[in-house]
């Protein structure tokens, strides 16, 4: 199945064997492009950004966040909890300033990577 005919029946639910297909098949036709994107995925990659996503706030969620805390106390070297965030710097730096100062802060900013 080639991936045209794939996309007009991905409202049917057969969305994964597709694009794994489409995948497939692209890799036969492998033009490697040096430009900034879109960049190659393995299949292994690809195979697991076609499996569903889990919520954040689902038991699914939270086993997997509670199964990586350990690998992450030892990548980072420590034994306290390592917090992880979605969000840009700016998101994690308003958090950390809300949650931990209880007098008022200036925070300057001097550019968009700040």
């Amino acid at each position: 199945m080639d991936c045209k005919a794939g996309l007009q029946i991905l409202s049917s639910g057969h969305f994964k064997k597709i694009a794994v297909s489409c995948f497939l098949s692209m890799q036969r036709n492998h033009v490697k492009l040096f430009i900034p994107g879109p960049i190659e995925v393995s299949e292994s990659t690809y195979r697991a950004m076609c499996s569903p996503m889990i919520g954040h706030r689902s038991g699914d969620f939270k086993a997997l966040y509670g199964g990586i805390q350990p690998k992450l106390q030892q990548l980072f070297g420590t034994t306290g909890p390592v917090f992880l965030s979605t969000s840009s710097a700016w998101g994690v730096m308003e958090g950390a300033l809300r949650n931990l100062c209880s007098k008022k802060v200036l925070n300057a900013m001097c550019g968009a990577f700040s």
